[in-house]
């Protein structure tokens, strides 16, 4: 839309009405229709930017009753500018809640873990993992449904994006083995197998994925404790780049040949998150309704770039030319293709199709006459100067002639007369 404007092929407001509106990579490829809205587009800092004007917050509540056991607890464990939301419930207690900007997890500016404590052998380790799991699963769903409510620009490839996100960070933080498919059932199983890599709980904001800190105290199992701990920013983090990979394109691959974006379990090193790139332009919904003339004039063009997309395109030094462009349509060479009710273009037929007609110019027609009659004055006026001048001369011939035969006369009659005086 941009090299349309900056060629001079459509106007600035046009430009600005087109860029305004979500594009759609379903349009003319089947049943998907255009969103009446408006878009506004930035890179993360705009994003949060416009997160924290429509109050994006996250509630993040423990509930004691669900931590059972001797000494067991959960926590909420922030970074220095944030302490004053940590948050503990030990087994047994009530609940305790901690609220955060999404935007402040997705940009960096608060780091957020989820740790849990127990004391392996004495306390029951699947419900403290069912606890903490539940715990996340309800953390995904809130940023999922703020998510929703400015990714989804209506059409299928968006909705796509976002169930994709979905599934794949629900996948990366559930504790399930890779090889079987099935949950684990003990805590320090799933961390050991689940991150893959296991490190120190304060290491935490270092990986994606659950780390995990297992120690003894003495021989007994009552004093093997587990210490396990997330990290939620980097959750998060993940979960807008399985979005952004989708909608970017999976294959997408940077300068170096590498997928643009990518999310491993581990250490944070290894995955490229789109939220450390500052330059990725993500595109979001104002909600602002717009005429259906912006919108159909938005759908044409959606519909061209994806026909380009997929069928290519070719350049031709003559398509300034309406006579060739005619005749090109008139031979079957080139062909107009049209939306059906099923969202598909299918080609159409010049001669038979009811928007396409052979009409006069009325306006070259005139024109044509003007020049024809001014030619015409000219030729008339040339042809009087001309008849003018043919008069003149029959006039003038016909007085030589007339000249002519007087002094023929008198020759002949002098001569005659000298013939008789002498009698020749």
């Amino acid at each position: 839309v941009e090299g349309l404007y900056n060629s001079g092929l459509i106007s600035e407001t046009l430009k600005d009405t087109i860029k305004g509106l979500p594009y759609n990579q379903g349009t003319g490829f089947g049943g998907d229709a255009s969103v009446a809205v408006t878009t506004d587009s930035g890179n993360l800092d705009d994003l949060c930017n416009f997160l924290d004007e429509i109050g994006a917050s996250i509630d993040i509540t423990i509930d004691g009753s669900m931590v059972n056991g001797d000494r067991a607890n959960m926590q909420l464990i922030c970074d220095q500018a944030n302490e004053d939301k940590n948050i503990k419930a030990d087994s047994g207690s009530g609940t305790v809640t901690s609220s955060f900007n999404l935007s402040d997890l997705l940009n960096g500016d608060a780091s957020v873990d989820l740790y849990t404590y127990n004391r392996k052998g004495k306390n029951p380790n699947d419900d403290m993992a069912n606890a903490a799991q539940a715990l996340l699963e309800d953390i995904l769903n809130q940023a999922g449904e703020y998510l929703a409510e400015v990714f989804d620009l209506g059409d299928t490839y968006s909705q796509s994006a976002l169930e994709y996100a979905m599934v794949c960070i629900k996948n990366l933080y559930t504790p399930v083995d890779d090889s079987t498919g099935e949950y684990y059932n003990d805590f320090h199983s799933d961390i050991d197998h689940f991150n893959g890599d296991v490190g120190s709980e304060t290491n935490a904001p270092n990986y994606i994925g659950w780390v995990n800190d297992a120690y003894k105290r003495g021989l007994g199992l009552g004093h093997n404790h587990n210490k396990n701990r997330v990290s939620i920013s980097n959750m998060l983090k993940a979960y807008l780049t399985f979005f952004a990979d989708y909608m970017n394109g999976v294959s997408t691959l940077d300068e170096n040949g590498n997928d643009q974006y990518y999310v491993n379990k581990g250490q944070i090193s290894g995955s490229s998150l789109v939220t450390d790139d500052s330059s990725y332009i993500y595109t979001w919904l104002t909600g602002t309704s717009v005429s259906s003339d912006d919108l159909a004039q938005a759908t044409f063009y959606d519909t061209l770039f994806n026909q380009i997309c997929a069928n290519g395109w070719t350049e031709n030094d003559n398509i300034d030319d309406t006579e060739y462009l005619q005749q090109m349509l008139q031979n079957g060479m080139l062909f107009i293709s049209k939306a059906k009710d099923d969202g598909y273009y299918y080609q159409g037929n010049y001669a038979t199709d009811p928007y396409i007609k052979e009409i006069s110019d009325d306006t070259l027609i005139a024109q044509a006459e003007a020049k024809y009659t001014t030619e015409k004055a000219k030729l008339n006026s040339k042809e009087e100067t001309l008849d003018m001048k043919m008069k003149n001369l029959d006039t003038e011939i016909s007085s030589l002639t007339t000249e002519y035969d007087t002094v023929k006369n008198t020759i002949s009659k002098n001569i005659e007369k000298s013939f008789k005086r002498y009698n020749a």
